[in-house]
């Protein structure tokens, strides 16, 4: 073969590999009538989220703890029970900024109470407790008021059970583990600064195998400080938690704050002087936190 005719053969092959790339081309931008081109597959929606499981940051249980959780003559205004539905988010935005004109960089609140005071009768469940069933709707609730809290930058503290609830401490306390879990998969503990077992839960649990139990259980949920919470002058159950909330008889003057204080340190915890009135006193929160207590109730 010349050498013509290879050169030849070569811009043959060269010219032909042209031609096919610019109809491919052609093809591309001309499509032929009636063929469709293929979809372009839409990405799989991300799954919803349950209530309260959204990334969020709890802040951090602060020392001194100062909240003011009642109101009124006899406390008859109820700031631990904002999270229940029976008030509104309006409502309850303004009693955050009460409370933190105040000072406070704490709020108290229960997830579950029956009959104690104000707005009462809800739960993570809805109206009636029911292990293994959280209310989606009464969660979400709940979650977006701890994240009105934490913009104010306050810490939020979760009560577990609250007294003159009898009947539903009894049914969470027969599936301790089945409230707890329910608890955690809700995203409620995960976004709590806190966690109190229950107000004066010495008059509704009897034992301390019953109250070593649910402290072991939330605590392997958990890792945050755990509190215990007595009537006045007990601290019956304080080995099992972190802090001891310490109640105290109200009206006291102050150098019996403070002695009820140092009696309160002598079960070996933190100790926050949680009911010292059934109103703000900012004089016998001074008192007890002179005698050591890392934080009160009634700022």
């Amino acid at each position: 073969m010349s050498i013509k005719s290879e050169i030849r053969k070569f811009f043959e092959k060269v010219i032909k590999k042209v031609m096919e790339k610019i109809g491919k081309h052609e093809e591309e931008l001309n499509p032929v009538p009636g063929l469709e081109p293929s979809p372009t597959p839409s990405p799989s929606p991300s799954p919803t989220p349950d209530p309260g499981q959204t990334s969020f940051k709890p802040v951090s249980f602060p020392n001194p703890s100062l909240a003011s959780c009642w109101e009124g003559s006899n406390a008859q205004t109820r700031h631990m029970n904002e999270l229940s539905p029976g008030f509104t988010d309006k409502q309850v935005e303004e009693r955050l900024d009460w409370a933190k004109n105040r000072g406070c960089n704490t709020v108290h609140w229960f997830v579950c109470n029956q009959g104690d005071g104000e707005k009462s009768g809800y739960s993570i469940y809805g109206k009636d407790p029911k292990p293994g069933s959280p209310d989606k709707s009464t969660v979400a609730l709940m979650a977006n008021r701890i994240r009105m809290a934490a913009k104010r930058g306050m810490a939020v503290v979760l009560w577990l059970m609250a007294d003159d609830s009898s009947r539903w401490n009894e049914t969470l306390l027969s599936n301790i583990s089945g409230y707890v879990n329910d608890l955690k998969k809700s995203g409620l503990l995960d976004m709590a600064s806190g966690v109190v077992l229950g107000l004066e839960m010495n008059e509704y649990i009897k034992s301390k195998s019953v109250a070593k139990k649910l402290a072991d259980t939330v605590r392997k949920a958990y890792s945050g400080p755990i509190g215990t919470h007595h009537t006045s002058g007990s601290g019956e159950f304080a080995a099992y938690g972190d802090y001891l909330y310490w109640q105290m008889a109200p009206k006291q003057g102050t150098e019996a704050i403070k002695r009820s204080v140092k009696a309160a340190q002598a079960y070996g915890k933190p100790v926050i002087a949680f009911e010292l009135e059934r109103n703000p006193n900012r004089n016998s929160c001074n008192a007890a936190m002179a005698a050591g207590a890392k934080g009160v109730g009634n700022w």
